[in-house]
């Protein structure tokens, strides 16, 4: 459960968990209606519950390593996710503005 710069260091190389809970949150944002700052919020939520659900469960069943710093890289993806939405819903509502 400490949180160091080595562990944060090592968390950040996990790449699968990068693309696989954006891919997440890419799923759950498709689930609303449309992709506001509610949509967004609500979907970066479930997707770090998930990346805590998923650590608290290698936890409990000794499967795998268990380190709080493990979430960064799930919100990581989430982030990244949201970044690129955000781009595509402002170029979209600038283009139909002209």
């Amino acid at each position: 459960m400490r949180v160091t710069m080595e562990n944060v260091g090592l968390s950040l190389t996990k790449i699968p968990h990068i693309i696989l809970f954006g891919f997440f949150f890419l799923l759950t944002v498709a689930l609303f209606d449309r992709i506001d700052r509610r949509a967004l919020s609500w979907s970066l939520l479930a997707t770090a519950a998930l990346g805590l659900v998923v650590e608290l469960e290698e936890g409990a069943t000794r499967t795998g390593n268990c380190r709080f710093t493990d979430v960064l890289p799930d919100v990581m993806g989430g982030l990244i996710v949201a970044a690129f939405l955000m781009v595509i819903v402002m170029t979209h509502n600038r283009a139909r503005r002209t």
